[in-house]
């Protein structure tokens, strides 16, 4: 399924377009789609929107006429998704009555034109120089922690943008990820101070106006999400590079490890 619209530069992807300058490019012939996992999240995300604009419980959201959207709702575990979106209710209204924050929902932060998302609640106290921003990660594959997170980052500079208030001087960005428990807690904060925030929005900036050297810089963070990986030359060689490095008593080239890919059985 393609999924809607995004910022050319989205967050979500900052590791992508900031660390590796020919990825974007490279990534164009490819559509960008969604899948099975994703679309649970998507209504994860719609169960705990609608419990913070009605004052929904999860149960009385479920219940609710919403689903007759198409969410093949009987393929999810409901009762894990309760759960799981109790914990953000939990954690966003105790954060907003401790700081007697607002709170808001679904909020569009904008960085630069072709740089944009929505951050799914931000919690506004300026009379404490404190706003905090929340994503709700409802994934159970992959541990997403909340420390040099560039899309958070990114979020936390638009917010600033948003609300544009002189007296916010912190920025606390958090991860609620119900599904993978962790040392670390299933809620995760890092926090920054303007200073810091602004430093990185250079950084970010400096990447945006870098795309055209075409630069590519391979790394685990930065072709995870990349669509262009399976065409991508560079991605390769790194690859080979590596191979030769683990298993420096052999010859090991890209038409070798071609040869033992096509004479592996299965």
């Amino acid at each position: 399924m393609l999924v809607g619209e995004h910022a050319h530069f989205s967050p979500s992807h900052a590791k992508t377009w900031a660390s590796c300058m020919g990825a974007l490019e490279l990534s164009k012939p490819f559509p960008n789609t969604s899948s099975a996992a994703a679309e649970e999240g998507t209504m994860a995300h719609a169960v705990l929107e609608m419990c913070l604009m009605w004052n929904w419980t999860p149960e009385q959201a479920l219940n609710s006429d919403t689903w007759k959207m198409g969410y093949p709702v009987e393929d999810y575990d409901l009762d894990q998704m309760v759960d799981g979106v109790q914990l953000a209710l939990d954690t966003i209204h105790t954060e907003a009555k401790n700081h007697e924050a607002k709170i808001l929902v679904e909020q569009k932060v904008t960085i630069t034109d072709n740089c944009w998302g929505t951050a799914d609640i931000i919690l506004s106290a300026p009379h404490l120089g404190w706003c905090a921003i929340y994503d709700f990660k409802y994934g159970a594959g992959i541990f997403v922690g909340a420390v040099d997170n560039w899309q958070l980052e990114l979020y936390g500079i638009g917010t600033l943008k948003l609300l544009n208030d002189p007296k916010i001087n912190t920025v606390e960005v958090g991860i609620i990820q119900p599904r993978i428990p962790s040392d670390l807690g299933r809620v995760r904060t890092h926090i920054y101070d303007i200073h810091e925030l602004h430093t990185k929005e250079a950084f970010f900036r400096t990447a945006m106006s870098s795309q055209s050297d075409g630069t590519y810089n391979p790394s685990d963070a930065a072709c995870q999400w990349c669509l262009a990986k399976p065409v991508c030359n560079a991605l390769k060689e790194k690859c080979l590079a590596d191979a030769q490095l683990w298993f420096a008593d052999e010859t090991i080239t890209r038409e070798s490890i071609e040869e033992k890919a096509v004479s592996t059985p299965g």
